[in-house]
């Protein structure tokens, strides 16, 4: 809220932008996500909307080339000795 009690419509904000590539098996992979956090630094004049905004933190997620892989896992089945 503001100094006269009325609620500020604007607020941090999160920004998200995205590089795809078609990998190997033709599907679309992301390349990079970049996460960019800001924060209001000047409002308007009823002090309700931010008209600036500035970078508090940026976070970048780059990504190589998709690899096809296996898991191989072994199972067993184990008694439950729990039931009575």
């Amino acid at each position: 809220m503001n100094s006269t009690g009325e609620e500020k419509l604007g607020g941090p904000s999160l920004e998200v932008d995205y590089e795809f590539t078609t990998g190997e098996q033709g599907i679309w992979l992301p390349q990079c996500i970049v996460f960019q956090f800001f924060n209001p630094s000047k409002w308007d004049k009823d002090k309700k909307y931010p008209i600036e905004m500035f970078l508090n933190g940026r976070i970048t997620s780059e990504y190589g080339p998709f690899r096809r892989f296996e898991v191989k896992a072994r199972q067993e089945n184990v008694p439950n000795n729990n039931h009575q």
